[in-house]
């Protein structure tokens, strides 16, 4: 009887043994996975911040080209108003540089 005891004894103490190595082979298993599924997730973040950040940069860049055309066009324009002016004022000033050198 005292022996049917002990290896009763003996295997609840090997089946809480084995119960305790599924437990952390179980826990080592979930953290490896936690673990992969948070890199995939940085991941799919990183590449989704990296696609909105190109997305913008080329908006940035679409805008940038549109100001310099804007300024481009607004200069040509000024340019051409001043041309215009100095075409009309320029034979009087010749006249009255003549004149001033003349006199």
């Amino acid at each position: 009887m005292a022996k049917d005891i002990l290896d009763a004894i003996r295997k609840a103490e090997e089946d809480a043994l084995n119960r305790e190595l599924e437990a952390r082979e179980l826990a080592q298993k979930r953290i490896d996975d936690a673990h992969s599924q948070a890199k995939q997730l940085i991941s799919n973040n990183q590449a989704k911040a990296d696609a909105e950040a190109e997305k913008r940069c080329e908006a940035a860049k679409i805008e940038g080209e549109n100001e310099l055309i804007k300024a481009k066009e607004a200069a040509d324009k000024k340019c051409s108003e001043i041309k215009t002016t100095a075409d009309k004022n320029r034979d009087r000033v010749v006249k009255d540089a003549v004149d001033l050198i003349l006199s």
